[in-house]
């Protein structure tokens, strides 16, 4: 889309050179172009399902190079990361429910999920294994700890227990398993 916004084929140096070589006042002697500019195909976001958007965004959330950070930078700036799989910034308190869910974080690689939630690269990156949930944990425990929460929760277990707290927790499980190893915390689900 940014591309097809500043389409170089539509630029007033290229269209006037074109013109000069039309109308005969430059010549291939005079003047050798380069390379001429290929026209960049118009695309909204709205022609590819919502399904394929999110697909393809997950790949690029578990990309860890420089490019896929500025790509989700870029996006979350464009629409606050509406195609994200995660695109809720909320503060994880500690609170017993929220140290609850801080003690089965693990260690992560550092991938281009953290580029919202820790840009200066200063937080330590940890995933919650139960909802792929990206967590800053910052090397202060006096700073906020950033998370960023799915639209969705990967259950098809029945709700087992809200708890309402900012955030508000929530508890998917069976009856054999405890509702605790499913908590997860949410401000817009």
């Amino acid at each position: 889309m940014i591309q097809s916004k500043s389409d170089a084929t539509d630029s007033l140096d290229v269209r006037l050179l074109k013109e000069r070589f039309e109308e005969g006042l430059l010549t291939p002697q005079q003047l050798t172009v380069a390379a001429e500019p290929v026209p960049a195909p118009d695309v909204q976001p709205d022609e590819l399902p919502e399904v394929t958007r999110r697909i393809g965004w997950r790949e690029v959330l578990h990309r860890d190079d420089w490019l896929a950070e500025q790509c989700v930078t870029t996006l979350y700036g464009w629409d606050s990361g509406t195609d994200l799989s995660h695109p809720h910034t909320i503060e994880i308190s500690r609170t017993p429910f929220g140290l609850e869910f801080l003690s089965r974080l693990e260690r992560s690689s550092r991938r281009a999920m953290f580029a919202i939630l820790d840009p200066g690269h200063e937080a330590t990156p940890m995933v919650d294994p139960l909802t792929d949930t990206p967590v800053a944990v910052p090397p202060d425990e006096g700073e906020r700890i950033r998370a960023s929460a799915p639209n969705r929760l990967p259950t098809i277990s029945p709700l087992a227990e809200l708890i309402l707290e900012d955030p508000i927790w929530i508890g998917c499980g069976s009856p054999e398993v405890t509702s605790a190893s499913a908590r997860f915390g949410t401000r817009d689900g």
